[in-house]
C-alpha cells in the first residue's frame, strides 16, 4: 500500500490532507501540502457547485473518501484529468476517487475557494500529473495522509 496514515500533527510537508473546516455546514477539502492546488468536493458528478456538508454527515462523507482513496490506491476506480471549462474559457482539473468527484482550486489565505480555471491545457495537464501522484502514488513511493476533523466538532 503506498498510503500511510499519520496524525496531523507528524505529517510532512508532502502529506495528504482530509480536511473539514469548522461550522455548522462545511466542505471536504483534500489538501496536498506540497502543491498550490487543494481539491474541493463538488456536488454530484458535474458542475462546480461545492458540496456542502452538515455536521453528522460531514466526518462520515470524509472516512468514505479515506476509504475511497485507499481502494484507489490498490487498483480500484480513479482518474484525474482536464475538462474544457463550460464558459468556454481555460481548463479545469477534476479528481474522480472512486463515487466521489472533486475539483481543484487554488489555495489562496482569506480568500473563499474557487475552481482554478488554467488558461493553457498544457498548464492543466502538469497540474494532473502532480494532483495524481499526490491522491496516487507509484507502489514504490509512500504518501503520508492524514484527517484533520476535529475542529468540526468542536
Amino acid at each position: 500500500m503506498s498510503l500511510r496514515r499519520v496524525t496531523d500533527d507528524r505529517a510532512g510537508p508532502d502529506a495528504l490532507g482530509i480536511l473539514l473546516p469548522p461550522g455548522l455546514r462545511t466542505v471536504l477539502i483534500v489538501r496536498p501540502r506540497g502543491l498550490r492546488w487543494d481539491l474541493l468536493l463538488v456536488q454530484g458528478m458535474a458542475g462546480t457547485s461545492f458540496r456542502s456538508l452538515g455536521r453528522a454527515e460531514a466526518p462520515l462523507v470524509a472516512q468514505a473518501f479515506y476509504r475511497a482513496l485507499e481502494a484507489w490506491n490498490s487498483g480500484g476506480a480513479g482518474h484525474v484529468g482536464v475538462v474544457a471549462s463550460s464558459e468556454g474559457t481555460g481548463f479545469l482539473v477534476w479528481a474522480d476517487v472512486g463515487d466521489f468527484a472533486l475539483v481543484a482550486c487554488e489555495r489562496i489565505p482569506g480568500q473563499p475557494y474557487r475552481p482554478m480555471l488554467f488558461a493553457a491545457e498544457e498548464e492543466a495537464r502538469a497540474a494532473v500529473g502532480l494532483i495524481a501522484a499526490a491522491l496516487c502514488p507509484p507502489a514504490h513511493a509512500e504518501q503520508e495522509v492524514y484527517l484533520n476533523t476535529r475542529n468540526f466538532t468542536r
